[in-house]
């Protein structure tokens, strides 16, 4: 039930506009430690799925989407870079900025 919680607070109110579910995301995040690490080990599972399972819908394949995928994950990132991360948050932080390294490898023409 705490990891169910913890996953809702990621969980974006699309009744609101981008900005503001944008703004929640990232306050949810600085404000409870379990919520952050939460929301990094969701990053690493999608930044390698990006990286060795592209998405073939059409909708999740077009390169806005991955644009704003990466986006995000360069936000977290940068989050992360000023929070004082523990050990097990920081090996999530390490992959995290591994796989985006590579998806910027990748595709060198988004952002």
């Amino acid at each position: 039930n705490e990891i169910t919680e913890k996953v809702k607070k990621l969980s974006e109110n699309k009744n609101i506009n981008k900005d503001a579910r944008t703004t929640q995301y990232f306050q949810r995040i600085i404000t409870d430690y379990d919520t952050l690490s939460v929301c990094l080990a969701d990053q690493v599972n999608n930044s390698w799925r990006c990286l060795h399972e592209p998405p073939t819908v059409e909708k999740y394949a077009s390169p806005a989407w991955m644009n704003t995928q990466m986006h995000k994950y360069d936000r977290v990132l940068a989050l992360c870079r000023r929070l004082d991360l523990d050990d097990k948050q920081r090996v999530l932080y390490d992959l995290l900025e591994q796989q985006v390294l590579a998806l910027h490898l990748r595709y060198p023409s988004l952002l």
